[in-house]
């Protein structure tokens, strides 16, 4: 951009109102992108907001469909949600069914930070509509998965999108019957596809298990890592469990759910890692007394990390 002048001119005819008709703003950048879309290249919308959609299409989910469709189109969406008072329920929906980042600004000087990451993260994006298949064989079954991702039409879990240099941990438990000695226990298939190629990528990876005398695995050490991994995908699950009863009004079950999963992390061998999720449920519990709108809102935006790309400043405002 050589000259900002008619992009500032056109800013200033903008005046603010009482209403947000989220979903028509979010639909006139879209048309644009998709009318200019890029085949060789990652084509996304920003999406900010500072409030609650109450003007046009307000129904959530349908605003939802409508990027998701978006999405299978190839061109994706990111959600800003900006200062205190935007949806942060809905905004979560738009960045989840845009295959997009999700991010919670509370200073405008968070901006430009906030744009560098996202340009970075568009840049060193080598897969998008990414997908993680989870098959149990042999009479295995497959409990739990603790990311809590969605469900893609073809009941794969939906992942966020591939990036040089980032790792990506999914958390699953499995029931397994009477065993044999490197059995297959289940297949994992992770497809995606490359910027500007609607050829489907995938990785298959078959997992199996030795069988060992009960004493032997009784004496097998904890893998930390995977510890580790358990342990904050718990963590989101409180939050989520806590988000639910503040919304129904009750203050001292989200508390105690909070209280309780602190304790629990506490008693846990210290990394970095659990260290600063305990710091970040600490945090939460103190903010429900004095602000239990931004505690409504950090609890959200952290219980979604494992499911979906969430920026987090590196200058954040203190809580």
């Amino acid at each position: 951009m050589r000259d900002p002048h008619p992009f500032l001119a056109a800013i200033n005819t903008i005046h603010s109102g009482s209403c947000t008709a989220l979903f028509d703003g979010w639909l006139a950048g879209a048309l644009q992108a998709a009318e200019h879309q890029n085949p060789a290249a990652l084509n996304r919308v920003l999406l900010l907001s500072d409030g609650q959609a109450n003007r046009g299409l307000t129904d959530m989910g349908e605003i939802a469909d409508r990027v998701a469709g978006l999405t299978q189109r190839g061109v994706s969406t990111s959600a800003f949600g900006l200062g205190m008072d935007f949806d942060e329920d809905l905004m979560g929906a738009i960045a989840m069914a845009g295959d997009g980042t999700l991010a919670h600004i509370q200073s405008p000087r968070q901006l430009d930070e906030l744009y560098d990451a996202e340009l970075q993260g568009l840049a060193t994006t080598f897969g998008h509509r990414v997908s993680l298949g989870l098959r149990a064989t042999n009479g295995a079954e497959l409990e739990d998965v603790l990311n809590d991702l969605p469900l893609t039409p073809l009941g794969n879990r939906q992942l966020p999108g591939l990036r040089y240099g980032r790792e990506l941990n999914v958390a699953v438990r499995l029931q397994l019957p009477a065993w044999q000695a490197n059995q297959e226990i289940a297949s994992v298939r992770l497809a995606w596809n490359p910027p500007g190629d609607e050829q489907r990528q995938e990785l298959v990876q078959l997992l199996a298990l030795p069988v060992l005398p009960a004493e032997e695995i009784a004496a097998l050490p904890t893998d930390s890592a995977v510890a580790e991994e358990f342990a904050v995908q718990a963590a989101n699950r409180a939050r989520r469990q806590a988000m639910a009863e503040l919304d129904r009004g009750d203050m001292v079950a989200a508390t105690g759910t909070l209280a309780r999963m602190t304790s629990w992390m506490s008693s846990l061998s210290p990394s970095p890692r659990t260290t600063r999720e305990l710091q970040l449920l600490q945090e939460k519990l103190g903010l429900l007394m004095s602000d239990r709108n931004l505690a409504r809102k950090n609890l959200s935006r952290e219980s979604l990390r494992s499911s979906l790309e969430v920026w987090e400043s590196e200058n954040r405002p203190s809580d």
